[in-house]
């Protein structure tokens, strides 16, 4: 995620409450904004080596989706 993607997250008139996509799977900073988003799924492209960013995800029930040209977003 991008900085202005963050800043764009943090509005309440413009937070995605459904989900978001991101090209990389969310660092656990971004994470922590997502929860606080009150986003409930993210949808995203390539991994990324942040075992506390999936484990903040799990706790807050939130559903992480990888999409790929394989499965096309199938689940993860």
């Amino acid at each position: 995620m991008k900085v202005d993607d963050l800043r764009f997250m943090v509005k309440k008139e413009s937070r995605p409450s459904w989900g978001t996509y991101c090209t990389n799977q969310p660092c656990s900073i971004c994470a922590r904004m997502i929860i606080n988003a009150g986003i409930k799924k993210i949808y995203y492209q390539s991994g990324y080596a942040d075992s506390l960013a999936k484990e903040l995800l799990a706790e807050a029930g939130i559903e992480i989706i990888q999409i790929n040209s394989d499965n096309r977003g199938e689940g993860s």
